[in-house]
């Protein structure tokens, strides 16, 4: 029997089945260049399996049998073919293929394509709906941004070029809203993660996108007079609505292709989490991944070599193995740290609940919660094992025991702060004179500011709780979580700062000695000072008592300057001015907290204020009640 060359084959397929067609042969082989083998290899190569040419056979068979195999194959398959070789482009994309690709067309509608439209060839169509590579750049191996009304496939470089804006059309066009119908829109949807503090959520926006081409045309149209054709606009707006119609059907199919995909990859991904969990309770992680299992997302799919969409292999669990233990390790901590907090949290909260009673009926003054948890009693109530039940009464219970640390605590505090204020200030304080009565001791500020000292230690409610970083690494378990649960820190001298200077300087100036000099001593005293620096003008003077005197010049535009060039002594018969007008702003606020203001009058501006510190004389010495005024 004679052998048929292929362009035998590809004539025979033009020409009509009459009769059974002769098998195809391929060409005559080429000479085959043959190289020296090498005897000593210097290092092991390894050798990887290909599927090279596992096609090469195939035209060698009959032609009623490579007919067959064309007929069933689906759209996709039949176009992949086609580029294999030159021989079977040739074969399967000329006019006598056209069964081929109506009977691949007809198996892929059996799985839910839409259908062929008329104004795309079938390859053309397999191409927009099978073929991963931009059809603009023609680059890309997985261009998945599908443009069903245009038939196109455009990659993110392309889109930008190629397409417009809905809100660009507006001032880059000269396009008006009527004609809009006349062009073809796509809606591209762009998501992205937003980050809170407690949450994460995928917010997608969707935009309106033209072609530029379309508007480039229809604008064409308006310069020359042609946009008022009826019978032109009448076939463009059909040509729109069939295309948009058409479109809604592939992108319903495209999504649930891509759909079907992402499935199919999540269980192979489910298949490898599988896997690697048996491998880890293999060693010993049972208990924790039981745990890990009631999570909403399992926290090993977070692991880097775990998006792989692969089976698991000995060498995959190899990669995986020392950062899925390191991760359960983190996650044995967490959940010891969370199970640790719980019962913590609702003792600090009756404790709370207790305090706030407390306050109401014995004192409107205590430490804050951070520093009453801290007391030994408390501490061993609060941190008592998750079994032992801990209420409001339970506290109530030893309501004794708490006033007494709380007067130890009062006791301690008074030493640290006095020591404190000699080391900074080189005074030996007088041992007779109450630390909180002294003169010296109500000007400590925050770094600078103006924040009194009972804002510190004495609180008349409790903090809010809210949500801070915890630092596990701290030596103290409880204090870690006591910290993180209300919200505070434990007192400390660490920013406590003294203007000492200017103390110095206003207290001697009155003829007292800062080493004993109390409040009382400085408001009976009952000076007024003014600012003589950039504050005081020939017309006006800004009149102060001694506490605000001393605000004015540690803080502000006068922070660091010599007080003896900003502060002064007001004569006696000018301070009697101001008194009336101190009398006046008290009763107007009605507050006995201290402040400061200022009023013009005539010629004399005054600044003045009324402290009244001591919230901390209230003793916890005994159970008293005290009765509000």
């Amino acid at each position: 029997m004679a052998y048929n060359t292929r362009k035998r084959a590809i004539e025979a397929i033009d020409a009509a089945d009459t009769s059974d067609p002769e098998p195809l042969t391929s060409s005559p082989a080429k000479r085959v260049r043959r190289v020296k083998e090498t005897v000593e290899k210097t290092k092991p190569t390894t050798t990887r399996v290909r599927r090279k040419g596992a096609l090469k056979e195939l035209p060698n068979m009959p032609l009623d049998i490579i007919y067959e195999i064309l007929s069933h194959m689906r759209l996709g398959d039949l176009l992949n073919l086609s580029r294999t070789t030159k021989a079977f482009r040739e074969l399967i994309l000329t006019r006598g293929a056209e069964r081929f690709w109506k009977a691949a067309l007809e198996n892929s509608q059996a799985e839910g394509l839409p259908p062929c439209p008329e104004w795309l060839s079938k390859p053309a169509y397999a191409n927009l709906m099978y073929s991963p590579h931009c059809h603009n750049c023609l680059t890309g191996s997985n261009v998945q941004a599908v443009f069903f009304v245009w038939c196109v496939r455009y990659c993110k470089k392309c889109q930008d070029e190629l397409l417009l804006k809905e809100k660009a059309t507006n001032y880059r066009y000269n396009v008006i809203r009527a004609t809009r119908d006349l062009c073809s829109v796509a809606k591209i949807e762009t998501s992205k993660n937003i980050k809170r503090r407690s949450y994460t959520y995928r917010h997608v926006t969707t935009t309106l996108y033209f072609r530029k081409s379309d508007f480039e045309m229809i604008q064409k149209r308006i310069e020359q007079g042609q946009i008022d054709d009826n019978d032109w606009q009448k076939e463009r707006r059909t040509m729109v609505w069939q295309r948009r119609k058409w479109a809604e059907l592939c992108k319903d199919w495209h999504d649930n292709l891509l759909a079907a995909k992402a499935k199919e990859i999540q269980a192979v991904r489910d298949q490898r989490l599988a896997s690697v969990v048996s491998k880890l309770k293999e060693l010993g992680w049972e208990e924790e991944l039981n745990f890990m299992a009631l999570e909403k997302s399992h926290p090993l799919l977070k692991l880097r070599h775990m998006k792989q969409a692969r089976a698991l292999t000995e060498k995959a669990w190899e990669d995986i193995e020392e950062e899925a233990i390191e991760l359960m390790n983190q996650k044995k901590v967490e959940r010891l740290n969370s199970q640790y907090k719980a019962p913590l949290a609702d003792r600090l909260q009756h404790l709370e609940s207790w305090l706030g009673q407390f306050k109401d009926e014995f004192c409107p003054y205590i430490p804050q919660l951070r520093d009453v948890a801290s007391f030994s009693v408390i501490k061993a109530l609060v941190d008592a094992p998750p079994e032992v039940e801990v209420t409001f009464d339970t506290f109530e219970s030893i309501k004794h025991t708490i006033v007494e640390q709380m007067a130890v605590f009062q006791h301690h505090l008074k030493e640290i702060i006095r020591k404190w204020i000699e080391d900074e200030t080189g005074l030996q304080l007088s041992p007779g004179v109450d630390i909180f009565d002294l003169a010296v001791t109500s000007q400590i500020r925050d770094g600078g500011d103006s924040n009194p000292l009972e804002s510190y230690f004495f609180h008349d409610r409790p903090s809010v709780y809210e949500e801070v970083e915890l630092d596990y690494s701290a030596e103290d378990r409880y204090d870690t979580f006591v910290d993180k649960i209300t919200q505070e820190r434990r007192w400390s001298t660490s920013d406590f700062h003294l203007p000492w200077s200017t103390v110095k300087y206003v207290i001697e100036a009155v003829g007292e000695d800062p080493a004993c000099v109390t409040i009382a001593t400085m408001n009976k005293k009952d000076k007024r000072w003014y600012c003589a620096g950039t504050c005081h003008s020939d017309n006006a003077r800004m009149i102060m008592n001694w506490t605000v005197a001393i605000a004015h010049v540690a803080k502000g535009e006068h922070a660091g300057n010599n007080p003896k060039k900003i502060l002064a002594l007001v004569k006696p018969e000018e301070a009697k001015q101001v008194v009336p007008m101190e009398l006046a702003e008290l009763k107007l606020n009605r507050s006995d907290r201290c402040y400061i203001y200022n009023v013009l009058v005539q010629t004399v501006s005054f600044e003045v204020g009324f402290p009244s510190w001591r919230p901390y004389t209230r003793s916890f010495d005994t159970l008293a009640r005290y009765k509000k005024t």
